[in-house]
């Protein structure tokens, strides 16, 4: 009986992203609410599901329900490291939610394991490097967005505050 029971809690994937597929086109802004209800529903049926997890991260945040967000966003990344925009949200998270840039700069190397040219990911480390006073670190890392993306204005801009605040 115990092995029949195993085999109807355990939802093929397949079942798994149709019925995602459908919630997403429920999920609409301005009722975060309703999708926060419907993807926890969800995940009672399908804890595995790592977007699942991500987006509830997303609205969680939006709800302003901190705690939650983190658990969902940290579930998510475990399930699918090499996922880039999960490894981005819960970086973001870990450095302006939580306070912790030495923490983000972990998953925002990772995503650079994972694709060394991500411009958001070495924008944010230079970004990081700024914020913990590495000022010559940072302006390596925007050096590099600009050497990837010659046009890039965010790498140009903090460029030229770093330039700056060096000649005063």
């Amino acid at each position: 009986m115990s092995d029949q029971k195993n085999k109807i809690s355990q939802k093929p994937q397949h079942d798994a992203e149709q019925e995602y597929n459908f919630l997403k086109s429920c999920l609409v802004p301005e009722r975060e609410q309703e999708a926060e209800q419907q993807l926890l529903l969800f995940l009672e049926k399908f804890p595995e599901f790592a977007l699942a997890h991500n987006d509830l991260g997303v609205i969680s945040h939006k709800l302003g329900k901190l705690e939650n967000a983190g658990i969902h966003y940290r579930k998510a990344v475990q399930l699918t490291p090499a996922n880039i925009t999960f490894r981005k949200n819960l970086a973001d998270f870990i450095f302006v939610i939580e306070g912790h840039p030495e923490k983000a700069m972990i998953h925002y190397h990772e995503v650079l394991k994972l694709n060394p040219k991500d411009t958001e990911a070495l924008m944010m480390i230079g970004n990081l490097c700024l914020s913990l006073g590495s000022t010559e670190e940072a302006r390596n890392f925007f050096n590099l967005v600009s050497e990837i993306e010659p046009g890039n204005i965010d790498a140009s801009l903090a460029l030229e505050k770093l330039d700056e605040s060096a000649s005063t």
